[in-house]
């Protein structure tokens, strides 16, 4: 046992450092190199490697509940190793959360607001009192938000069939109810980025590769070709208005050419970095690859639609077969349809360990779509754009306040795996023999009031215990998740209609560095 734990550890420790160096290439490819600083690249790097290891906790919590039964119904492990088992992963749940929380609301906004105070005169010191009485304002919104988790009260939960949901409730200490309201009430902010970003990534990445990029490359040359020459022709519109009148520039004219000026040089690079991957070996082995692309993207494809219909499937079970309604948020016992993803992992699940690579893939497509749709439509507050993100030309600014976004999306990320796959990810590949003998599925009140037989061997994941327990306290919780499941499944056959119909890059057709983005900068 002891050598499995430190294999489990070195494995984690690698998975760890992997991650960290996918995060910083990330950030570094997006980067603009004459804007970077130390504290936000390593705010960044830091927050996308704790979201990635969130998304790579779901998979090691259903194979921990699955490996607590074989395939014959049998118990391979004690109550006492069960609730052990149960126990290290709820702590490494929440000790990823917290960390989330503390990059959300403390960290990314003291590197941001620090970067924002950059100057000549400003000294370090000075730097940091600045950001840190900003990030004061963030801190007060997770102490209300903590406080109001402590104070609130949480009573039963009325329906017929829900013993198992109020003994969820009832087993949770006060710790467990704060972690639960505070991360509830992100969750609901997380849902709005959920439906703008995730329907859009999952519905037009499968595109990106089936869909040639030709035309786009075309595109994009003559865009930022057009745009230099505009910028140019301005900056020396400029100057001749100047020597034409006999008067110096004002200082709008000048904050005006400032700016013309960073636009030029930002565009200036995008056009090198344009010529060279045009000359450069990728492009050179398209068409070699292009076979290759596109099996990739008709996979991509499959999986994307998989998941909308999964979902949409989820959630008219619970629309159809609630017992209690709207009044505990569509909750449900048992999945009544047939979902495709879960009888998919539960089919894998026969040679291990496919499922949980498939879980696991399935959990990492989602997280790397958004953040694709992130870079396409960049970081904005409902309708203003606040910054672009575009390879080697963002500012580090871009960058946190994206990385705060997969922090919301991955608090979502944890709700719709339990909705697309209900079945899977609540017991994961667990069954259980009735009194006859028969290899029966666990179902949510098999585990308080129903058969005697399953109440010892079904053992719901911590994940499918987080989330209930958040609906369960909350009613309004499950409320507004249900029906913005609704709005995203909307948004993702819009999204899908129109990279059917549209060329793979009519997402990049505004991507030119416009003079807004640059005051953005």
């Amino acid at each position: 046992m002891a050598a499995i734990g430190f294999v489990s550890w070195i494995i984690l420790a690698v998975l760890v450092v992997v991650l960290l160096v996918f995060a910083y290439g990330i950030v570094r490819y997006y980067t603009n190199k004459y804007e970077a600083q130390a504290l936000p690249t390593l705010a960044t790097t830091v927050c996308l490697t704790m979201t990635f290891l969130c998304v790579f906790i779901i998979p090691l919590d259903i194979f921990s509940v699955s490996s607590a039964v074989d395939s014959g119904g049998v118990p391979t492990k004690t109550p006492e190793e069960i609730a052990a088992m149960g126990q290290s992963i709820r702590i490494l749940y929440y000790f990823l959360y917290s960390s989330l929380l503390a990059f959300a609301f403390c960290i990314v906004p003291f590197a941001y607001f620090y970067y924002e105070e950059d100057d000549l005169d400003v000294t370090v010191r000075e730097k940091m009192w600045a950001a840190f009485k900003y990030t004061i304002c963030f801190l007060v919104v997770i102490v209300v938000l903590v406080v109001i988790g402590v104070v609130i009260k949480h009573g039963k939960v009325d329906g017929d069939r829900l013993e198992w949901l109020n003994k969820l409730i009832a087993e949770q200490d006060q710790g467990d109810t704060t972690i639960c309201f505070v991360i509830g009430c992100l969750t609901v902010v997380g849902v709005i980025l959920w439906n703008v970003y995730s329907s859009m990534g999952i519905a037009h990445v499968p595109f990106r590769f089936v869909k040639a990029q030709d035309e786009e490359t075309r595109y994009h040359n003559e865009e930022v070709n057009s745009d230099l020459a505009v910028s140019r022709d301005q900056i020396r519109g400029l100057y001749a208005n100047s020597v034409m009148t006999g008067r110096k520039m004002t200082k709008k004219d000048k904050k005006r050419l400032e700016l013309l000026k960073k636009q030029e040089r930002l565009l200036s690079n995008r056009q090198t970095r344009l010529l060279r991957d045009e000359n450069g070996i990728w492009n050179r082995c398209g068409p070699y690859l292009r076979p290759l692309e596109l099996i990739i993207g008709l996979f991509l494809l499959g999986f994307s639609l998989l998941i909308f219909t999964s979902l949409f499937i989820a959630t008219l079970d619970r629309a159809m077969n609630s017992t209690c309604g709207i009044k505990c948020g569509y909750a449900i016992v048992k999945t009544s349809i047939f979902n495709p993803i879960d009888q998919l992992f539960l089919a894998m699940s026969k040679a291990f360990p496919l499922d949980i690579i498939g879980l696991g893939g399935m959990c990492l497509f989602i997280c790397l779509s958004t953040l694709s749709a992130v870079t396409w439509i960049g970081v904005r507050f409902l309708w203003i754009k606040l910054y672009t993100i575009r390879r080697g030309a963002s500012m580090p600014q871009a960058l946190l306040l994206a990385a705060t976004v997969m922090v919301y999306i991955v608090f979502v990320l944890t709700f719709q795996v339990v909705a697309i796959a209900p079945q899977y990810a609540t017991f994961g590949t667990q069954v259980y023999k009735d009194k006859t003998g028969a290899l029966q599925s666990c179902t949510l009140d098999q585990t308080v009031s129903g058969d005697s037989l399953a109440q010892g061997t079904c053992v719901m994941s911590q994940v499918a215990t987080f989330v209930n327990r958040i609906q369960g306290n909350t009613q309004a919780f499950g409320i507004i998740f249900f029906f913005s499941n609704w709005v995203f499944l909307a948004l993702y056959a819009i999204w899908f209609t129109l990279s059917v119909f549209k060329n793979r890059s009519f997402l990049s057709r505004k991507s030119g560095l416009e003079l807004d983005d640059v005051e953005g900068f």
